[in-house]
């Protein structure tokens, strides 16, 4: 699958009314931002919790979980920061939750939020240079269903 890096370009935050702007610089030299809207409700709204020392606390669902690893790996790239550690990150949820996420439906949320895009293109480049096809399957899949990116 070919990447389209013009898809990997600046972001900006446009959510709910706490709305933040979240700017990165470019690492394709795309000088215009691609507006994200994310409503931190609807995020919250479907959260998982997680125990610890019998205490259980929100995080994010596994679906929001896999977007904001690629939004933060994009972020890192554009800032010229990359960090091997963030591709792991992004490597380890995506096995951990292939069986459980509909990936369809994630892309084509994807499509109204605008996160599509980047999605589509960091979690193909992710199988393709880990070569982690085996890893998320079910992902690849999805990913080879959507060739409109």
């Amino acid at each position: 699958m070919p990447i389209n890096t013009e898809d990997l370009r600046p972001y900006s935050y446009t959510g709910s009314t706490s709305a933040r702007e979240m700017p990165t610089s470019t690492c394709t030299g795309v000088s215009h931002a691609t507006p994200l809207h994310l409503d931190e409700t609807k995020i919250w709204t479907r959260r998982d919790s997680y125990p610890v020392d019998g205490r259980s606390y929100a995080v994010l669902s596994d679906e929001h979980e896999v977007v904001f690893a690629a939004l933060s790996l994009v972020r890192n790239l554009g800032a010229g920061k990359a960090k091997l550690i963030k591709v792991l990150d992004l490597i380890q949820i995506v096995a951990a939750t292939d069986a459980t996420i509909d990936w369809d439906t994630l892309l084509e949320d994807g499509r109204r939020d605008g996160t599509f895009n980047i999605l589509v293109n960091v979690l193909a480049l992710y199988l393709e240079v880990t070569d982690a096809q085996d890893l998320a399957p079910r992902l690849a899949n999805a990913l080879a269903w959507h060739t409109d990116r």
